[in-house]
This record gives structure tokens, sequence and C-alpha cells, in this order.
């Protein structure tokens, strides 16, 4: 990754949204709690202070040894992970409720992955997820003139880019795909290949809902990229572009 300390930056913002679940769970109850793509560990250090440590565990897992270690220096009191294996592990010696936290990493996994993603997932007592969805009305066209303005407000190179890559900027998924994806210059040549509408909410539901209920459900447009979208392009967000779904076991 070209600029790993701007990527990590751009993470961190809309903090407060990605921990929308404290205000919906009782944290005491959980004595091990994973987050699955930890990154720099961000949202695990801000659910520090309302645990009690000496009863939950907090475990950071991602594949990225890189970000992995950026995560460890920043908190070496806790526990980052590659290894799925570590992971279960904890999850044996828990005491109470286990929680897994999924924020904004499930558009990145791959389709081949997700029925094994769905077992594993499926063994911890609650479940959070956030992470992008499509509009509504994602066919809806858009007019030239506001193509043409965001054309001209972006890198030339950036926009063609884009548009071979996932078409014509001609609706509302595709512009909406665009304005949540522009920012991250410095890292373009792997966030142009990630498809943010990838998330399968659907399936998700699917293997869920037998031994699951959904506690918490809702569909937004996040505010803080809404407000910068409106100030940089004059463009005003009017469908959602996020979700959040809160699991809990039978």
């Amino acid at each position: 990754m070209k600029n790993l300390n701007g990527y990590i930056r751009k993470l961190e913002k809309g903090m407060e949204d990605k921990l929308f679940f404290l205000k919906h769970i009782d944290i005491e109850e959980y004595s091990l709690i994973v987050e699955f793509g930890c990154a720099n560990g961000r949202l695990l250090r801000r659910i520090e202070p309302v645990i009690n440590k000496q009863e939950t565990k907090l475990v950071g897992f991602d594949i990225n040894e890189e970000i992995l270690e950026i995560a460890k220096n920043i908190s070496p009191e806790m526990t980052f992970t590659s290894k799925w294996d570590e992971v279960l592990n904890y999850l044996k010696e828990t005491k109470k409720k286990s929680l897994i936290i999924f924020s904004s990493v499930w558009h990145e996994i791959s389709a081949d992955y997700h029925e094994k993603i769905f077992e594993e997932m499926k063994k911890f007592s609650c479940i959070v997820i956030r992470d992008m969805k499509a509009p509504i009305t994602g066919a809806e066209p858009i007019d030239a003139p506001t193509r043409e303005r965001i054309k001209k407000m972006v890198p030339e190179w950036q926009f063609k880019e884009f548009e071979d890559k996932w078409g014509r900027i001609d609706n509302k998924k595709t512009l909406y795909r665009f304005l949540l994806m522009y920012t991250y210059l410095d890292n373009w040549e792997n966030e142009i290949k990630e498809d943010y509408f990838s998330t399968p909410w659907a399936e998700i539901n699917w293997a869920l809902e037998k031994d699951f209920s959904i506690i918490y459900l809702n569909s937004y447009t996040l505010e803080y990229k809404k407000e910068e979208i409106a100030r940089i392009f004059h463009h005003t967000m009017h469908d959602i572009t996020h979700h959040q779904v809160i699991y809990v076991k039978k």
C-alpha cells in the first residue's frame, strides 16, 4: 500500500458512526470482542474505555501484516493476530458472550470465502456489521451537467480510470460509488478494485436468520460524506450509502 498512514486517516473518519452498536447492546455481557479486519486497531481502542479489562478481551484480526504491526506498536497491551485459529482459541476460552464486528470490511471479502465466514461468524453470540449499500434508486439516471461538474473537479486520469473500470457515471449507483471512492487518491490503485456495493446483505440474512435475531437495523446516508459532497461538488446525496445491523443468537 503506497500511503498506509493516509489510508488509516480516512478509515478513522466517521468513527462515531462505526461505534453505533454500543448504544444497542450491553457491552459488559461480552468477555470476548473480536474485530474482523481491524486495520490499526482504532475501533478497538475506542471500545477499551467502556469495558472491564479484567473480564473482557479485545482481539483484532487482519490479514495485512503491515497494518497489524502498526496496531501492535500503538497498543501493545491488546491482542492482534493474522491467524484465525488464535481467534478461535480465544473463543473457546471465553467465559461469557462473544461479539464479532465487521466494520467496512465485508465488501473487501471475496465471494469465494462467504460461506466459510458465514460458518465462522455463527460461532459468536453477537454479530455487528456496518458497510456500504447501493442506493435504492441506483438505476435512476443523473443529468449530464452533474456528471460534467464532477468530472471537472477531480483529476482527469482518475475520472477516466474509474469509468473504464466501473462504467460511465450516468446513473445514481455509479455516481455514489465514485463519490465514496474518489478521496483515496494515495491508494487509488488498490481502492479502485474494491466493489463498494458487494456486501451480500441478503445472503448474510439468509445464513443467519435461523439462529440469530436482528435487534437493530438501519440504512442511512453517511452524514460527514453527505456534507463533504455538498460542499465540494454542490450535489445532494438523497439516497442511502450505508447499512448497520446487529444480530444476536436466539
